[in-house]
């Protein structure tokens, strides 16, 4: 499958939505990457939208249960029998550490690979789904 060409407006418009407006601002123009004319990006924030702002996020330094270690210690078993050329498994003892440290409730991982971090949310007692659309990483 061949790469998208970064000039298409698909592409432009990816990267001018992660760029964070600043307070107050009418609008945001971006010119990070410029399209093949050199001419800068813009996009308008409407009323209701609201600027990106960082948290800081802290984990709870409580650690992994056994049951956490059995299921990163399965699931990385299994990285190598598959071979799919976009799976990037996430360092899973931050993942716990970070996600124990929120609120509990509803817990969505669009590209859940193998359910690993589906797996630890739940066990961490969130109600937690996992979307995958690779059969050989749903199994």
């Amino acid at each position: 499958m061949p790469l998208p060409d970064s000039s298409e407006p698909h592409s432009q418009q990816k990267l001018t939505d992660s760029i964070r407006p600043e307070t107050g601002s009418e609008h945001q123009t971006s010119s990070a990457l410029p399209d093949a004319n050199s001419v800068s990006q813009e996009r308008r924030l409407d009323a209701h939208d609201e600027p990106l702002m960082d948290l800081k996020i802290e984990g709870s330094g409580r650690g992994l249960s056994d049951a956490a270690l059995q299921l990163i210690r399965d699931g990385r078993s299994r990285f190598q029998a598959v071979k799919v050329f976009d799976f990037v498994p996430c360092n899973y003892e931050v993942f716990w550490d970070v996600l124990d440290g929120q609120p509990r409730g509803t817990f969505c991982e669009y590209g859940s690979g193998f359910g690993i971090a589906t797996g630890l949310a739940e066990l961490l007692g969130f109600e937690a789904l996992g979307i995958e659309q690779s059969p050989d990483l749903v199994a």
